[in-house]
């Protein structure tokens, strides 16, 4: 949007105006002549302003028989923004425990310095929509209405309010959405789905998450069928999380597990959807390499930490690997086939530039590296007479 200013002035009541010139002035420079303009004309909106700047305006009236001028009149050329984008609004009836909630969503729109949020109630007969929330960020793209009577039916509208004044932009009224009967009805299903499967030889565990039901009072944690686990509101878990965790480090490696999520309250239970895991065997758990120069300097003494396995992961081999990249693209063997303690070995061959070491524990479930060690050529000095 660019700065307007609107002219408005009266026709000569005699008739005897042929055209009218219409001066402009931009603050610290002269008048210059715009244009001319005839009747019936008697406005003319001027562009090409800028934000803020101060400007003189007068008229010439160009007669049949005579000239005449108005006086000089004054205005600032307004700062003008671009509007906001248009919301979308989005309404869904929650329960809070047992009581009603309503969550009204938008999407981000352009331009936007604040939203606000308003509300109409059509069971008690409004018809007028009124402000709920005002001010919200421009990153506000949610709120939760939790002044809602069950049964009561709302409708939302959010407005997008940019710069300058008179510069906003509302959504639609949202659909009519009724509020939930919150202390009758059973717990609305949970959904259920897996954050990540850990399986080494020092962690083996499932964690699921779960969406909050809303009025529950407590969940059960189904395996296999039977329930392995009670999570109770606000002992396991806060009565606001919008998602629940629960990590099952019961499992064991090499299994598949069957898991359900049973939702309770006073009225009833329901069940989530079933997911089926499978815990892969494990791989060896971390270990530490160590490398340096043997005293005879002649050699490069390695040795590592014993790393942790389970019984289907079974027995650990260890190799250790020489490269002249820290991503071991081209490695060289340096030993192999290591089983049983001291984890040790010696590089005979020791290169004289810098070189990168790396052990590598393999089992049943796969490989675990450890860490890469840089050894660097250590010269031996001689004292030589000049």
């Amino acid at each position: 949007m660019s700065p307007q200013i609107v002219l408005n002035w009266n026709l000569d009541p005699n008739n005897q105006t042929e055209y009218w010139s219409i001066w402009q002035k931009r603050e610290g420079e002269g008048f210059v002549k715009l244009l001319n303009i005839s009747p019936p004309a008697i406005s003319y909106t001027v562009t090409n302003l800028e934000s803020g700047i101060n400007y003189d305006y007068f008229l010439e009236a160009v007669g049949i028989a005579a000239t005449t001028f108005s006086s000089i009149k004054s205005a600032q050329a307004p700062f003008c923004y671009p509007p906001p984008s248009k919301p979308v609004v989005t309404v869904t009836p929650l329960c809070a425990g047992y009581t009603p909630r309503m969550q009204i969503d938008w999407n981000d729109t352009d331009n936007t310095v604040f939203y606000d949020v308003l509300r109409k109630n059509v069971t008690a007969g409004e018809t007028v929509f009124t402000n709920l929330f005002t001010g919200l960020s421009s990153a506000t793209l949610r709120k939760v209405d939790i002044n809602v009577e069950e049964a009561s039916i709302y409708q939302y509208i959010v407005k997008a309010i940019g710069s300058g004044t008179d510069n906003s932009n509302s959504s639609d009224p949202s659909d009519e959405a009724a509020a939930l009967a919150c202390s009758t009805i059973p717990p609305f299903p949970p959904v259920l789905s897996l954050n990540t499967v850990v399986s080494t030889g020092d962690y083996v565990f499932v964690s699921l998450r779960w969406t909050d039901s809303g009025n529950e009072e407590k969940y059960e944690v189904l395996r296999n069928g039977a329930s392995i686990k009670t999570l109770i509101q606000g002992v396991d878990y806060d009565e606001g999380d919008l998602m629940i965790n629960y990590l099952d480090n019961t499992v064991t490696d090499g299994e598949s597990y069957i898991y359900q999520i049973l939702s309770i309250n006073v009225n009833g239970s329901t069940n989530s959807n079933i997911i089926v895991v499978s815990v892969p065997i494990a791989v060896p758990g971390d270990f530490t390499l160590t490398a340096d120069w043997a005293e005879d300097r002649s050699k490069i003494y390695l040795n590592w930490t014993e790393a942790n396995t389970t019984a289907a992961g079974a027995d650990i081999s260890y190799q250790v690997l020489r490269d002249d990249s820290s991503s071991f693209a081209s490695p060289t063997v340096i030993c192999d086939g290591v089983i049983i303690a001291p984890f040790e070995c010696y590089d005979n061959d020791p290169s004289f530039s810098e070189k990168y070491y790396k052990a590598v524990a393999s089992n049943n479930g796969g490989t675990t590296d450890s860490n890469i060690k840089t050894i660097m050529f250590m010269p031996t000095w001689k004292e030589v007479k000049p």
